[in-house]
């Protein structure tokens, strides 16, 4: 999405995480998005939790989050 800053990878209170920044503040965009392409096994996976820290999330009025399984390109 144009306009999304990059992803990079920061440490929160010792503990590494992604930093994935949503500056709308004199910006024109009006949604921030990543997109990353893995090869997972899921099958076996009961749950998946993420922990999400946000400073200030009132610019933000909903987070999405979105897996593809399978597709055109799987052999």
């Amino acid at each position: 999405m144009a306009g999304t800053g990059p992803v990079s990878v920061a440490e929160v209170e010792g503990v590494k995480a992604l930093r994935m920044p949503c500056n709308f503040c004199g910006t024109k965009i009006e949604r921030a998005s990543w997109d990353r392409k893995v090869q997972l096994d899921l099958a076996a996976c009961r749950g998946l939790e993420f922990k999400v820290f946000c400073r200030d999330a009132s610019p933000v009025s909903y987070f999405s989050l979105f897996f593809q399984s399978g597709g055109k390109d799987d052999a």
